[in-house]
């Protein structure tokens, strides 16, 4: 009995372990190969302090039990005494990472990344006490603090001149590389250090330092690079949904014929214990929804019968590739959303940070101006349309003449990719442009989802076969998942004490285990070890600033819902065409045969 037992066991949870996480973390897992010595050991202590920040983020209220100073002078907002060290170090070795890949790129990546830099964090480069006379750290601090902070700009300006000289002139300029990272590594450790230093001094002389505030504004400045983050963890628990409701329905789709109506059966136990949740135990919010928002529940129907129509259209006409192109194609995808979903707001950062560094060149404040005139709304809502267009009509042209560097199966996902998103982002984006929002509903794409396969059971009934059973679960699963835009990891996260932000920490770690498969490829302008080091110094850097705004209970840039919505949903419903409905309908692999006996 035992035995039996455990065999069931096996035969329900392997699916499990293997599709969403052994094969994900074996084939996009982030990898240190091909890094040198100083890379890989740096690149290591960023990922250990990057999994540290993550922890903390969970038990934000233990700083709060130290000392606490105030931000600023007459600031009510308190921040622990503790946390500053911790976030000024964490600061600066996501910044020596990502220069150290920068240093790996082309000559064009390094001004850009110089440039930024330099227009970001440049409330890095003042004091964080007053001059006292007596006190060298104090005398001198102001100008060891410079000469820190425009080293990597120094750098990387320099290494981009170098690299530029003929091929014979570049031969003696091997050391340059080496030196430049440890000049920066240098430049980046005195900085922290003096930072800590004059804190230090200037308690002994019985005042306060300000270097808690100078990192605030310099994080509030920035904070729009949390942006890009929000997207990798909503994409996270999509593709996270994607394997779970796959890996539920591969038992199903390989068990034995004669237990087809039976998991038939209890496929509609499932639906039907699904929709007494969503409408039984909500059912003041469909009372509410009825009454006050019957629009939203029109423009939800029709987006889903738009973008549905087009999922049906695709998967009929377009043969699904294989999952190393719908992998490739995710990455691509979730990275060219996040980066135009980001555009305009990194524009008005870039732009904040240029106008801090006029005050510090010139103590004018002129720099101020092209913040001022800087047109995010009209942008904010400009840019998105634009780039919806351009993903129909490039998604289009792909998928009818493909692309020769890409090749066809990888042209396939990619153009479908790039259909379904501008599709589904023009209207939205339409929408939100205009005065009169007709709104948006969740649930009732869940329930409109649900009710789908309900329909498709009762009509196939006498025809059903064990892939379609297999295929209406996945399809059930997934939808209930994907809807829940992470509600069940907060819930089972909540039943342990942990935060509502334990949905972000999972879609980092999803991402890093499952996700970063991108870091291994290479170009001339971005090779392996520049994607690895920038992409674990972003990720560092994003997760300080967020560390530093929970426990400080400072709110941030809430933008989880915008990337579900417009990057999210979209991509759940590729995934489905792309991923779920092939792997349903494929036969499952014959059993081996048994080994003759000797």
């Amino acid at each position: 009995m035992t035995a039996k037992l455990l065999r069931a066991l096996l035969f329900l949870l392997t699916p499990l372990w293997v599709t969403t996480f052994r094969d994900p973390v074996q084939s996009g897992r982030l990898r240190l190969d091909g890094l040198s010595r100083g890379e890989r050991q740096l690149a290591r202590a960023g990922l250990v302090t990057l999994l540290l920040l993550l922890g903390s983020l969970l038990f934000t209220e233990v700083w709060r039990r130290g000392d606490l100073v105030a931000l600023q002078s007459d600031d009510p907002v308190l921040v622990p005494d503790g946390l500053v060290p911790v976030t000024l170090v964490a600061t600066c070795l996501a910044i020596a990472l990502v220069v150290w890949g920068a240093l790996d790129a082309s000559p064009l990546v390094r001004i850009g990344v110089a440039a930024v830099y330099a227009t970001t964090v440049v409330s890095l480069s003042l004091p964080g006490a007053i001059a006292a006379d007596g006190v060298w750290i104090l005398q001198h601090g102001e100008t060891v603090l410079s000469v820190a902070f425009w080293t990597p700009v120094a750098a990387l300006v320099l290494s981009a001149g170098l690299s530029l000289l003929p091929g014979r002139a570049r031969g003696w300029t091997r050391w340059a590389t080496p030196t430049f990272r440890v000049l920066t590594l240098l430049a980046l450790g005195a900085l922290a250090g003096t930072h800590l230093r004059m804190g230090v001094a200037a308690a002994d002389l019985g005042f306060q330092g300000n270097v808690q505030t100078w990192l605030h504004t310099a994080f509030s400045t920035i904070d729009g690079l949390l942006v890009p983050l929000t997207f990798i963890a909503a994409v996270a628990v999509v593709d996270f949904a994607t394997d779970v409701s796959s890996s539920i329905a591969e038992p199903v789709r390989s068990a034995s014929a004669r237990w087809l109506r039976v998991l038939a059966a209890a496929l509609l136990g499932v639906i039907a214990v699904k929709l007494w949740s969503a409408l039984w135990q909500h059912r003041d919010y469909w009372s509410t929804l009825l009454a006050n928002q019957p629009l939203s529940i029109v423009r939800t129907m029709a987006a889903v019968l738009l973008i549905g129509g087009l999922a049906a259209y695709l998967l009929r006409t377009v043969p699904p590739g294989p999952d190393s192109a719908v992998d490739e194609a995710k990455e691509r995808l979730t990275l060219a959303g996040a980066a135009v979903l980001s555009l305009v707001i990194l524009g008005q950062v870039v732009l904040l940070g240029f106008a801090q560094l006029v005050v510090k060149l010139t103590r004018d404040d002129w720099g101020f101006v092209p913040s001022r005139h800087y047109p995010f709304d009209t942008l904010n809502d400009a840019v998105p349309i634009v780039a919806s267009v351009l993903a129909i009509l490039g998604g289009a042209r792909l998928v009818r003449s493909g692309s020769r560097r890409l090749g066809p199966a990888r042209s396939r996902e990619l153009g479908t990719g790039l259909l379904l998103l501008g599709v589904w982002n023009l209207p939205a984006w339409i929408d939100a442009a205009t005065d009169y929002s007709w709104g948006f509903s969740y649930p009732v794409v869940d329930l409109a989802v649900t009710l789908a396969v309900v329909g498709w059971l009762l009509v196939r009934w006498r025809r059903l076969d064990l892939a379609e059973v297999s295929l209406l679960l996945a399809v059930v699963v997934f939808s209930w998942l994907v809807i829940s835009r992470g509600d069940y990891i907060s819930y089972a996260g909540g039943l342990l004490g942990l935060p509502v932000v334990v949905v972000v920490v999972f879609g980092i770690l999803y991402t890093l285990a499952s996700g970063a498969g991108f870091t291994t490829e290479s170009s001339p302008r971005l090779p392996r070890e520049a994607r690895t080091l920038m992409f674990v110094g972003y990720l560092l850097l994003s997760v300080t600033i967020l560390n530093w705004l929970e426990v400080i209970h400072e709110p941030g840039l809430d933008l989880g819902t915008t990337a579900f919505y417009f990057v999210g949903l979209p991509l759940a419903v590729w995934l489905l065409v792309r991923r779920i409905v092939p792997r349903q309908l494929t036969a499952p692999a014959p059993e081996p045969d048994p080994a003759p006996s000797a």
